[in-house]
């Protein structure tokens, strides 16, 4: 699950979009499944307005309930996020990553005119 992690820095972008293209496809996929699998257990109009069909919605809410559990359990025991070494002295926003020297430099300023 590094597989954001280990693309140089020249392929960041295009990392990331195909993780996005992926999720979102991986999205569609799921809701269709969802969908057809509870529709395939409705009698008749899948339609209609009647107790079978909120019933088929309940049972799809907690279809999704249970993947969307599932899933944060999946995330939270086997996806790392890996700490990066930055060497901080030669960053120009060094102060943001630990280095305690100032942002701008300090500099004197004229007197003001009496």
């Amino acid at each position: 699950m590094v597989t954001l992690a280990d693309a140089d820095e020249s392929d960041a972008g295009i990392a990331s979009a195909i993780n996005n293209a992926i999720a979102r496809v991986a999205g569609l996929i799921g809701i269709s499944a969802i969908g057809a699998l509870v529709a395939s257990t409705l009698p008749g109009d899948t339609f209609a307005a009647n107790s079978q069909s909120v019933d088929a919605f309940h049972e799809a809410i907690v279809i999704c309930a249970v993947l969307v559990a599932s899933g944060g359990v999946v995330a939270g025991l086997w996806i790392e996020n890996p700490r990066r070494r930055v060497k901080a002295e030669e960053c120009p926003a060094g102060q943001f990553v630990g280095s305690p020297r100032p942002a701008v430099a300090a500099m004197s300023l004229p007197a003001p005119p009496r």
